[in-house]
């Protein structure tokens, strides 16, 4: 989406008035989620278990199965067709469409989709995660605030989201030429506001996209 998707974000001497702004306990650190909730993931010809932290950490590969474990057979298929897409959207992968259609096979699917969302979330988390390609970086930052936009995490999964948002709100975590914080203080707004109105009624325009609403 590029400059037309980064006009919706605020300057970095923007205020966000209209918001709590709550520390997180260390019980909601994601890596603490993951261990309970995670799929068993292996790796290499031996099969060997991929660790928690290489889960949660930036992939140029796709996966093979969901991350969060489910019984669901319609979540399993859409989250690996998720993942591509993320990495789309991001420039880690080829698209054979633009961005801004991209980025509403994402959010039109996570919208109709309530048992993909967390796996969406926890996805866009470990793409923007050790992501040393700092465009890359910059868009699955983008790509979490267009999420937020239409539909919230499940309850379940909420304060984990957050703490994960909340701790990239400082300015000692922005990368070269990436604001993260400001991305970050975005997206904990409309993350506020998702859980208080839930998903919006619809999204399947690119213009809802666009303009993030």
């Amino acid at each position: 989406m590029g400059r037309q998707g980064r006009s919706m974000m605020p300057s970095a001497s923007c205020v966000f008035p209209g918001f709590m702004l709550r520390k997180p306990s260390s019980e909601t650190d994601i890596e603490n989620w993951a261990s309970k909730h995670f799929n068993k993931h292996t790796q290499g010809i031996f099969r060997r278990k991929v660790s928690i932290a290489n889960m949660l950490a930036w992939s140029s590969e796709s996966i093979k199965k969901p991350m969060i474990m489910t019984a669901d057979r319609n979540v399993k298929k859409e989250a690996c067709e998720v993942f591509k897409l993320i990495q789309m959207y991001m420039g880690d992968r080829r698209a054979k469409v633009d961005q801004l259609n991209v980025a509403l096979e994402i959010a039109t699917k996570g919208w109709s989709m309530q048992g993909l969302r967390d796996e969406l979330y926890i996805q866009l988390c470990r793409q923007t995660t050790e992501n040393f390609r700092y465009d890359s970086l910059a868009r699955g930052w983008e790509l979490m605030a267009i999420c937020l936009a239409f539909f919230p995490p499940t309850p379940k999964f909420h304060s984990y989201l957050e703490g994960y948002i909340y701790r990239h709100m400082d300015p000692v975590n922005d990368a070269k030429g990436v604001a993260i914080s400001t991305y970050a203080k975005y997206c904990y707004r409309k993350l506020q506001k998702s859980a208080l109105t839930g998903a919006k009624k619809k999204v399947w325009k690119t213009n809802m996209i666009r303009h993030g609403s």
